[in-house]
């Protein structure tokens, strides 16, 4: 009876654990698909992705992360060998999360510590967020110590193999920065700042 009751009580504690990582996938997948819109729309990918549907949403966007996420897990389902690998590909995606917050407070620093002040609207009153410029250089060391512990002792924890998919993905990145770099020459460069947008669109009425 106690066993029963216990293997009962497992199951319901699945529940909430499911939910947490449905709504996580779910989240990322509509956080990929404004980024792969972004990158649709500046000719980084392909211009499919910048189309909307009848709701104003960017439906090839959202698809594709779908359907691919989907394929990842059919061939976890039916293909259970894979599944170590995808593993590996799975911790790899971790350090490059990391990767990603830390070059995002890296440009917080440098904006709060040497473009605040020049930029509209912010300048104009002088002002500057001494707390916010500290709390984002410690984020930013913090999460530095945290990608060299990861790149120094990543191998000995998750295991073999990780030094090389993160090296073979890192060096992907790599060849797709420099050849978006090279078409990025012959493009117009559209910046959206809707903050200056409001402040000419009032000056022009005054």
């Amino acid at each position: 009876m106690g066993s029963h009751s216990d293997s009962f009580g497992h199951r319901w504690a699945l529940v909430p654990i499911l939910a947490s990582t449905a709504g996580s996938l779910w989240l990322t997948t509509f956080i990929l698909s404004r980024a792969l819109f972004a990158m649709g729309r500046d000719h980084i990918l392909p211009p499919i992705l910048t189309r909307f549907n009848r709701f104003n949403a960017p439906i090839w966007a959202i698809i594709i992360p779908s359907l691919a996420a989907f394929f990842i897990v059919c061939v976890n389902l039916f293909w259970t060998s894979m599944t170590s690998w995808f593993n590996l590909v799975l911790s790899s995606a971790g350090f490059f999360l990391v990767l990603e917050f830390l070059f995002d407070s890296i440009t917080a620093s440098v904006f709060l510590s040497r473009q605040h002040g020049s930029a509209l609207p912010h300048g104009l009153d002088g002002h500057q967020h001494r707390f916010l410029q500290l709390i984002s250089w410690l984020t930013s060391l913090w999460l530095l110590t945290m990608t060299g512990f990861f790149l120094i002792y990543g191998g000995q924890v998750i295991g073999k193999g990780i030094d090389e998919v993160v090296g073979i993905l890192m060096f992907a990145g790599i060849i797709f920065v420099m050849v978006q770099r090279k078409q990025a020459q012959s493009q117009t460069l559209f910046i959206f700042e809707p903050e200056t947008q409001m402040m000419n669109a009032s000056s022009s009425k005054q």
